[in-house]
């Protein structure tokens, strides 16, 4: 993202939210760019959930506000399967985190 950043362009996400962290070793399918996700592990991911809660946030709507904070990201294209997931993920478009959350949710991931 920081390439689209830097050249004042767009883009959208691919792949689950957090591939990296429950797909730790990339086959030739799932190999992904280095990116946000680097270094994250499924324990960090857990640590963010009291980040969540205090927000009254499902993890999924915090990961996707999350994603959405950043200027160049245009969309988020979701893996929802059932109504109430598109539901539930739709709101995460109008959370505004502020930036010590922002921080506090990097500061776990790093």
């Amino acid at each position: 993202m920081p390439i689209a950043s830097d050249f004042d362009d767009a883009c959208c996400g691919r792949g689950s939210l957090a591939r990296k962290a429950y797909r730790p070793e990339p086959t030739s399918k799932t190999a992904m760019p280095p990116s946000d996700f680097d270094g994250v592990t499924p324990a960090k991911v857990q640590c963010l959930l009291p980040i969540a809660e205090e927000l009254h946030l499902s993890m999924s709507q915090l990961a996707l506000a999350w994603v959405l904070r950043r200027a160049e990201v245009t969309s988020c294209i979701i893996g929802a399967t059932k109504p109430q997931q598109v539901e539930q993920n739709a709101e995460a478009s109008g959370i505004k985190l502020d930036d010590s959350v922002v921080q506090r949710m990097n500061d776990v991931l790093a």
